[in-house]
């Protein structure tokens, strides 16, 4: 229950972010967030109970937090006329990735006999995302169509 109030304190903190820095910036606070509990787990997590709640704290406040952010990054990318198709895209490459991550993890779990390797792996999916981020984040030029 401590992770879903943190995942439900995510939302309103991301979307006031978001409209203060805008979805790029709010995109590498929330990458960069990710990276740093995941790192703390992967180096300091083993037997850790209560840097184990911090950081699973932080990732589930990171996970609301895209609930606040993609809705908001869709419509400001792509404008209003198509938002429900490209937003219900844009949610389905979450759940795609919500399921591939709880595979991904269970793998590393069967091979290793640990879920520590897999926050290796959570750190360079966040790096991997602040660089899309800072490339693709870009806002539209005027005059471009939507």
């Amino acid at each position: 229950s401590l992770f879903a109030v943190f995942n439900g304190l995510g939302r309103p903190l991301f979307g006031a972010i978001t409209d203060k820095l805008g979805p790029k910036h709010t995109a590498m606070v929330s990458f960069t967030m990710i990276l740093g509990a995941s790192l703390l787990l992967f180096f300091f997590g083993q037997g850790n109970a209560m840097l184990y709640l911090f950081a699973f704290c932080v990732l589930w406040m990171c996970l609301g937090g895209w609930l606040a952010l993609a809705p908001t990054a869709t419509g400001i990318f792509f404008g209003k006329l198509h938002y429900a198709q490209n937003y219900g895209l844009v949610f389905t490459a979450y759940g795609t990735g919500a399921i591939l991550g709880t595979l991904l993890s269970g793998s590393v779990k069967d091979l290793t006999g640990s879920y520590l390797h897999a926050f290796a792996i959570v750190s360079g999916l966040a790096v991997l995302g602040m660089l899309i981020a800072a490339k693709g984040l870009n806002p539209v030029k005027t005059g471009q169509a939507r």
